[in-house]
């Protein structure tokens, strides 16, 4: 990705938190997800497939490539809708190590 298209996708996406996401010669820009594109998630995940609701979560965020281009990309590699979408779900803090002690 070079940096004119860095530069138009910080531009069509001001106050956006931006990722990369390079995985097997594929790069996927996305956004965090809102917190109700992650309940859509989770309310998927209990009516479809996990490939289908990482592939709705992961559609929903795509910043860059098209959309066409990200179907091309799985339509090849269909496995990558799992490694993604897990990044997408990191990124919106599922994962995350939590510290408790007794009060």
């Amino acid at each position: 990705m070079d940096e004119t298209t860095i530069e138009k996708l910080k531009a069509d996406n001001p106050g956006s938190d931006l990722h990369v996401i390079k995985i097997a010669g594929e790069t996927v820009v996305i956004r965090p997800p809102s917190s109700g594109e992650f309940e859509r998630f989770v309310s998927n995940m209990e009516r479809e497939s996990r490939a289908k609701a990482l592939g709705a979560l992961l559609f929903s965020v795509r910043v860059y490539p098209s959309s066409e281009a990200l179907q091309s990309i799985l339509d090849k590699k269909a496995g990558l809708v799992f490694s993604i979408g897990n990044e997408v779900c990191k990124i919106a803090g599922l994962n995350q190590e939590a510290e408790t002690s007794k009060l």
